[in-house]
C-alpha cells in the first residue's frame, strides 16, 4: 500500500474512534477523549478467540483501519 494512503487511513481511524467513543460515553467525559490520547483509552487486546478462530476485536484501532482499507471513500471523509 502507498505510504500516503496508509497515513491517511491511520489518521481517519483515530478520528472515527474518537467520534465513536464520545457517542458511547456521557457528555461529561467528552473533553477527556482526543485524537492524541485515543489509543490509551481503548483496550490493549486486539484479538479474541471466537468460534475456534482468532478474530479482531470490534472497534479496536486495527479493526477500524482494516475497515477503512476496504472502503477508501470513508478514509477520504475523515
Amino acid at each position: 500500500m502507498n505510504g500516503k494512503k496508509s497515513k491517511r487511513i491511520r489518521k481517519a481511524a483515530k478520528i472515527y474512534l474518537v467520534s465513536w467513543l464520545r457517542s458511547v460515553l456521557p457528555e461529561s467525559e467528552h473533553a477527556a477523549i482526543t485524537v492524541d490520547n485515543i489509543l490509551t483509552k481503548l483496550a490493549k487486546d486486539k484479538h479474541m478467540y471466537a468460534d475456534n478462530q482468532v478474530r479482531l476485536i470490534p472497534y479496536s484501532y486495527k479493526w477500524v483501519c482494516k475497515r477503512l482499507k476496504r472502503n477508501e471513500s470513508l478514509s477520504n471523509a475523515g
